[in-house]
């Protein structure tokens, strides 16, 4: 098993911190690996100041996402007990809604793209959860109301918005 596969299996169940050391220094090389998973891709030869440098900008974005609350606008997600509460009201979500809106929260106001979502949402899938999402996401935005708002990026993927008047 190549390096790439290996990077496809270990996304299917886990979310550690991956950095690609290589002698493969093409450009579609880099980006199907950071694509699939990696957090970074450094090619041979390199220095060990920039190796130990960008493992620590590794390590620093993840803790910084390690938070044990998202609060956006009105909406509040414990991440350690996996509820969701909206003006102090429990909203109740399924499994799949949760990991869904956690994505979306932790990167409130930018895009996630369609293939983000189902790469982190439905790990290891083999067919296609397009339909699933678009599901999901009609859950997801009648139970949180027009106080936080799923944007459709058409073509794209989606963006979490609070604070949004419904029709805006």
């Amino acid at each position: 098993m190549d390096g790439l596969q290996v990077l496809k299996r270990l996304r299917e169940w886990s979310e550690v911190p991956v950095l690609i050391l290589s002698v493969r220094d093409q450009e579609a090389v880099k980006v199907s690996a950071l694509e699939a998973g990696a957090d970074d891709y450094v090619t041979k030869p390199f220095g060990t100041a920039e190796l130990l440098a960008r493992l620590h900008a590794i390590l620093r974005r993840k803790a910084s996402t390690d938070e044990p609350e998202i609060v956006i606008g009105p909406l509040t997600l414990d991440l350690l007990h996996h509820t969701a509460l909206l003006d102090g009201q429990l909203v109740k979500l399924t499994p799949t809604e949760f990991a869904l809106l956690k994505l979306l929260a932790r990167h409130a106001g930018k895009i996630v793209t369609q293939k983000q979502i189902v790469r982190e949402v439905w790990p290891g899938s083999n067919t296609d959860a397009s339909l699933a999402l678009r599901v999901h996401v009609n859950h997801l935005r009648s139970k949180l109301g027009g106080a936080v708002s799923v944007k459709n990026e058409p073509g794209i993927g989606y963006r979490l918005e609070a604070g949004l008047q419904p029709g805006l």
